[in-house]
């Protein structure tokens, strides 16, 4: 999970993981917890490694000085040992025997390589975070939907959002609470007049309903209840895009250390559709100290960092 190859404890860039791990400690080996560094990639580890060997520790510049540059393995993984790199005293014996059995010194020439890597085929895309700073403008989701609009206009729309009509004859009431969960509920009945918006209303088709602070907002009908007595009425239920998607969006990976609101949204909004702004300015937000948070799906996580 850390993309850590050589077992760096601490943190990288205040990332890291959680992990039990065998110490030698007073003679006797004993399995603690320990923080190792986390890494976005493969590359930032093996940087992370060079650096120490070359710029050493804050307290000794030159602590890893006889590592670098030494070509006899034996000698770098004595010097690895000298400078503490790990407590295990077997340390250099252990090493020096997995680059034997598997060879790996044919590793240690740079002979016919060129001075710099290719280019990769399929590099890596630029990471679109969801973060946007608020520019007072809010953005139309279909272009279907009037321009100028005023409270409380409620239009319904197809799965392809192909078309837009507004709903006659329906009183939504909105369900907003502190977590920013909504959802709106209202029946209608059938009359001769809203037959085609009437029969759109079934599951899954979108809903886009204008309150009194946001234009536009964006739902998804959840249930629908039918009632033949008498008349024909339908009981709509729908679920704010943002419910929807959280609800659907797990998050695999997990983040430790000290963090910003706007890390953590990004972790949670990234891979979703989503988009969030700051309506208050972010020095307002206190940083928060997290453990493994994550490995659960979008809403919940929400939840943890409202409260």
């Amino acid at each position: 999970k850390g993309h850590n190859l050589f077992g760096m404890k601490g943190e990288y860039k205040g990332q890291y993981v959680t992990m039990m791990t065998w110490e030698v400690i007073n003679g006797e080996n004993v399995q603690v917890p320990a923080k190792f560094r986390k890494y976005p990639s493969w590359k930032e580890s093996i940087d992370d490694l060079a650096n120490l060997y070359l710029n050493g520790v804050s307290w000794d510049k030159n602590h890893y000085r006889a590592v670098v540059g030494e070509t006899d393995y034996q000698k770098a993984t004595a010097a690895l040992v000298k400078a503490g790199y790990a407590t295990d005293p077997n340390y250099a014996t252990k090493l020096n025997s997995i680059i034997f059995t598997y060879k790996l010194t044919k590793y240690d020439t740079t002979e016919g390589l060129p001075d710099n890597p290719d280019e990769p085929s399929n590099p890596d895309p630029i990471v679109d975070l969801p973060s946007k700073e608020y520019d007072g403008k809010d953005i139309t989701l279909n272009q279907s939907l009037p321009k100028d609009v005023y409270f409380p206009k409620l239009h319904v729309a197809s799965q392809d959002d192909s078309q837009a009509i507004e709903v006659i004859g329906a009183d939504p009431d909105l369900l907003d609470d502190t977590t920013g969960k909504k959802d709106i509920e209202f029946t209608i009945t059938r009359t001769a007049d809203n037959g085609t918006e009437y029969d759109l209303l079934v599951n899954d088709n979108i809903l886009y309903l204008d309150e009194k602070k946001f234009n536009h907002q964006k739902y998804f009908i959840t249930d629908i209840a039918i009632n033949q007595e008498g008349t024909l009425s339908k009981k709509v239920t729908a679920s704010h895009v943002y419910v929807v998607t959280l609800n659907n969006h797990y998050v695999e990976d997990t983040i430790s250390g000290t963090f910003t609101v706007r890390k953590m949204l990004d972790f949670v909004f990234k891979g979703t559709k989503l988009r969030y702004i700051f309506m208050d300015k972010e020095s307002e937000f206190s940083s928060v100290e997290q453990e493994n948070f994550g490995d659960r799906f979008g809403n919940d996580l929400m939840d943890e960092i409202v409260e």
